[in-house]
């Protein structure tokens, strides 16, 4: 009986809230209201990466993808950008980071019509790819994303 008890405890302890079940909030992930409609914001962060010197890999349009399998998404773009001055050495370091570099920007327009762009602190690659020590460059992509992003966003 007390076998039984004891394995009915654990079941349900797992069931309302043991791992499997519930799923913590990404920490890692940036929000950043902008004050422009979704195009201007996307021109803006555009020019911002442009101006800083920084390589554009891709501009992937995930509504026009979904558009053509017959999804109604709303408008959702992912930038690819970044310099290998910054990457490479991060990548000497641990090159499984290439899965996670370049950066991206995702700029997504709510049902709402409020404007967001999105990236992940750069400090997810330390603990995601047992960067140590940390890499200097960690420090110059977070203050360059936070650059990027308010200089796209922001009257």
């Amino acid at each position: 009986m007390r076998v039984l008890l004891g394995v009915l405890t654990v079941g349900i302890l797992l069931f309302v809230g043991g791992p499997g079940y519930v799923r913590a909030a990404d920490d890692t992930l940036v929000t950043v209201s902008s004050s422009y409609d979704f195009d201007t914001t996307l021109e803006r962060l555009t020019a911002a990466i442009a101006k800083r010197g920084l390589k554009q890999f891709a501009v992937i349009d995930h509504a026009s993808g979904a558009e053509d399998v017959g999804v109604d998404l709303r408008p959702t773009t992912l930038v690819v950008f970044g310099h290998p001055k910054v990457g490479a050495p991060v990548m000497a370091q641990a090159q499984t980071t290439g899965l996670d570099l370049p950066l991206k920007i995702l700029v997504t327009q709510g049902d709402d019509g409020a404007v967001s762009l999105i990236y992940r602190q750069p400090r997810a690659l330390v603990a995601g790819h047992g960067l140590d020590p940390v890499p200097p460059q960690i420090t110059a992509m977070t203050k360059g994303l936070e650059a990027i992003t308010s200089e796209a966003s922001a009257e």
